[in-house]
């Protein structure tokens, strides 16, 4: 559940980011930038502040030995995932 206000407010921010440097009007939509940089903001520093306690256990894992393992399997696993959503969002969008 830590991480359900960064995935909000950083998919809000990206639709936010995406209005504005693709409006109707062609020009920069400065009213959506900023709404889409504050909500990056407010997803992502959450999202550093969640992430620290699995930077520490990495860290404990490092100094033990015992590698990444399946903490690299699920990083690619998250971010094949997250291309293969992008992927489907602009074919279905098109």
């Amino acid at each position: 559940m830590p991480l359900a206000w960064p995935g909000l407010f950083l998919s809000l921010g990206w639709n936010f980011l995406e209005f504005a440097f693709a409006p109707p009007a062609g020009k920069i939509a400065w009213g959506w930038l900023v709404c889409g940089v504050t909500f990056v903001l407010m997803g992502g520093l959450p999202l550093l502040l969640a992430l620290k306690p699995l930077r520490a256990r990495h860290a404990a894992r490092q100094q033990a030995g015992a590698g990444m393992g399946p903490l690299a399997w699920q990083g690619l696993l998250v971010g094949a995932a997250i291309v293969a959503a992008i992927y489907v969002f602009r074919v279905l969008v098109e």
